[in-house]
């Protein structure tokens, strides 16, 4: 299988939000939702916000605007400033005073500043948003691929293969789709069907290895420790191919790619 390993890396930008990648994009794990968390610290933050702290940092403006600025002020002014003056003290009286009769011009800062926050939350189109799952970075339409990732002992997950499509969400994940994987949790390794198949559970992996021959039409998983191959799926592809990775809910540990080396050939039997 060394012969047809490849380099694989998440693809950040079909992450799922709960997923947390690291900076070489090797490794993934699941954890509290970063954009929602973000989101409720900036909100947070907002609701410490005082008058003073806002006057201190937009002292320069009030200053041009010799003191806290009135309509008057604003517009004995000519040429760009008094546009840019008027502007911001439209948007300002917008707003209205508080009690104190400071303009609560924070409140302009603090909506655009969360329309920014929550646009990013939002994520981008590649992103899995329902689903809890990555691509690897690089696809394929031809030739034969292998590639091994470290699942470790106290994971759950679903790991395989699926096909280039716009659609992401709000499907099932299974071959007639466009994705052939297989998934272990609670004490039960099977593949992802409409009519699953369970398979040995000695031959749960801590490592495993996935195979892809394109023109072949065939996906293979193999316990890589053991040196024994775990299920087969067959069938005929005409998109491009990604690695798929999904570590689930209760996943304790990282999802690694790991390095392929040297060994023996797996064993193809059943009984290996």
């Amino acid at each position: 299988m060394v012969d047809h390993a490849v380099d694989v890396t998440f693809d950040a930008d079909t992450a799922h939000v709960k997923l947390s990648l690291s900076d070489d994009n090797k490794c993934l794990k699941f954890v509290e939702l970063k954009e929602k968390k973000d989101c409720e610290n900036f909100k947070e933050k907002c609701k410490g916000s005082s008058s003073m702290k806002f006057e201190e940092e937009h002292k320069e403006d009030t200053e041009r605007f010799g003191g806290k600025p009135t309509e008057n002020s604003m517009l004995n002014v000519s040429g760009k400033d008094k546009d840019k003056k008027t502007g911001l003290f439209n948007r300002m009286m917008k707003k209205g005073q508080n009690n104190e009769g400071t303009l609560q011009v924070e409140e302009v800062h603090k909506e655009e500043a969360t329309e920014n926050l929550e646009e990013k939350c939002k994520g981008t189109k590649n992103k899995f948003k329902y689903n809890q799952c990555v691509l690897g970075m690089e696809g394929y339409d031809k030739g034969t691929h292998y590639w091994e990732v470290d699942l470790g002992k106290k994971s759950q997950w679903s790991v395989g293969i699926a096909q280039e499509t716009e659609k992401r969400d709000n499907i099932q994940m299974y071959p007639d789709t466009g994705f052939w994987s297989i998934f272990y949790k609670d004490g039960e390794l099977k593949t992802v069907e409409p009519s699953s198949t369970f398979l040995p559970i000695e031959l749960t992996p801590e490592k495993l290895g996935v195979f892809m021959d394109y023109e072949g039409g065939q996906i293979t998983f193999f316990n890589v420790e053991k040196k024994c191959h775990i299920h087969s799926f067959y069938g005929k592809f005409t998109k491009k191919l990604y690695p798929f990775f999904g570590p689930l809910i209760d996943c304790k540990e990282e999802l690694k790619i790991s390095p392929v080396v040297k060994r023996d050939k797996p064993s193809t039997s059943k009984n290996c």
